[in-house]
């Protein structure tokens, strides 16, 4: 009996989830920025949302016993990119990359969400490595 090999890890889809969540929170903001809701509720919201992102980023990229953080985690094990950045305009969309190297991640990009927040691709809005949102960042 032949055991195949895993070519992805279980950090692996830590750094898969966190990226879905990531760009999912992204979108929502994107789409509240869009409506007609005064700029006092559209701050708190983006602060919520920062909170949920860093908690996520938390949960999902941070051992809770030794405290060490999952490095890189923009990186997949086997050197791939775990998100693919698409510029356009004022805003980016962005394709989350499959941990596994066999799944086609041709369906991210189905539906083309444009992201505006953070103000770039390269901005985290949360985490170690990313700056964030800040209560006076949001106007």
């Amino acid at each position: 009996m032949s055991t195949a090999r895993n070519p992805f890890t279980a950090d692996d889809y830590r750094k898969f989830g966190y990226a879905l969540v990531a760009r999912d929170v992204r979108r929502l903001a994107a789409l509240l920025h869009q409506t007609d809701i005064d700029d006092g509720t559209k701050g708190s919201v983006d602060i919520a949302l920062s909170h949920v992102e860093m908690r996520v980023w938390a949960t999902l990229l941070c051992d809770p016993i030794s405290g060490d953080l999952i490095q890189p985690e923009d990186t997949y094990s086997d050197g791939r990119r775990v998100t693919t950045t698409i510029d356009w305009g004022k805003g980016f969309f962005t394709v989350v990359n499959s941990p596994d190297p066999d799944e086609d991640s041709a369906d991210s990009a189905i539906e083309l969400i444009e992201e505006r927040w953070p103000a770039s691709p390269g901005e985290q809005p949360c985490g170690g490595a990313g700056g964030g949102l800040d209560e006076d960042d949001i106007s």
